[in-house]
């Protein structure tokens, strides 16, 4: 027997700490050869419980800007480990610019809110959102997805250049560039601010806060985003849904022809 080459389990009990002695002894009934190994069991960390993959959409209706108590609080149908929420306006009732924020993030729910960078009030208009535990995660039809945060007070401002940008590196590589989603999941300035992303790649983008023309207060701020595979068609649980990149250039987009759907019943779009 080559004792030295085998492989051995030492399963300490539940709750269990200090120091543990194994001795093991060979003899071929003339000569005992022994050799002990001290463990200490404080020092063995259980690996974590992987989480659930969870993820949930859909879309709601504010009414008015923070500036005008126009908050919606927004209860998760789902319980998440570590939720990444982003959400965009979804309608287009008056041309005054705003944006949609997220704000007091829990795993059980949000806040939502728009905010007009000249602190203005503004119509109701319906927001799109989706929910996604943070990680990386294959679904049912093979479609790759991650989510995650980011924490930052780089901001770009006005016509300044465009230099302070932070990247985010995926664990796994996507075949192709993907769909990046992102939205601010902090009000930590209080005031209007958003988020922009640049030269996405498979395994990168950069990405950074943005005040546009407003000049407002620059702190920390969380910002939550979702990649996602794109140019699939697919369905899931019989829910049917595209992934689209498109590039509009230089151009606001407003008067393109746009993407036409092919969904008799159309709900959602981020």
């Amino acid at each position: 027997m080559n004792f030295f080459a085998s492989t051995y389990t030492f399963t300490p009990d539940q709750d269990s700490e200090g120091i543990s002695t194994i001795r093991a002894e060979i003899t071929d009934g003339e000569y005992i050869v022994g050799v002990n190994w001290t463990i200490n069991v404080s020092d063995y960390i259980p690996p974590s419980e992987p989480h659930m993959f969870q993820m949930e959409v859909g879309n709601l209706n504010i009414d008015n800007t923070i500036d005008y108590s126009g908050v919606v609080s927004l209860e998760f149908v789902e319980t998440y480990n570590d939720p990444i929420v982003v959400a965009y306006v979804y309608s287009c009732h008056e041309t005054e610019s705003v944006e949609v924020r997220i704000d007091n993030v829990t795993a059980y729910g949000c806040d939502v809110f728009m905010e007009e960078p000249d602190n203005g009030n503004h119509t109701a208009e319906l927001i799109s959102y989706m929910v996604v535990e943070a990680g990386e995660w294959v679904l049912s039809d093979g479609t790759e997805i991650k989510a995650g945060i980011l924490t930052t007070d780089k901001n770009h401002h006005g016509p300044s250049p465009y230099t302070a940008w932070e990247t985010v590196s995926f664990y796994s590589s996507f075949g192709s560039i993907p769909v990046i989603l992102h939205s601010l999941n902090t009000y930590n300035n209080n005031a209007f601010k958003t988020s922009i992303v640049d030269d996405v790649r498979p395994a990168s983008f950069k990405i950074q806060q943005e005040s546009a023309e407003t000049g407002t207060p620059t702190k920390n701020e969380t910002i939550g985003w979702i990649a996602i595979e794109s140019g699939i068609i697919s369905s899931i649980n019989v829910i049917p849904y595209e992934t689209i990149l498109e590039n509009d250039g230089d151009n606001d987009g407003v008067d393109d022809d746009g993407h036409k759907f092919s969904y008799y019943d159309f709900s959602l779009l981020l």
